[in-house]
């Protein structure tokens, strides 16, 4: 698994990292700060790029993250 993300850490101009709230197989999960809504919490997931998968696999991987999102937007 790739080093996780640094606190403070600035993602796409938009999210600062403020600590790991936990990881697992698929990727991990932070804790982050929306610098265009001032005070706004938020998580940000970072999803493995490579988990040797089949296409299927991957497919599902996708579709389970987009309800995800789409359920906590």
């Amino acid at each position: 698994m790739p080093l996780p993300f640094q606190p403070g850490t600035v993602l796409r101009s938009r999210y600062r990292i403020l600590e790991l709230i936990g990881q697992g197989g698929m990727g991990a999960v932070y804790k982050a700060e929306d610098l265009r809504l001032t005070g706004r919490l938020c998580a940000v997931k970072e999803i493995l790029p490579d988990m040797g998968g089949q296409q299927a696999d991957i497919a599902q991987m996708q579709d389970q993250f987009y309800r995800e999102a789409s359920t906590l937007a």
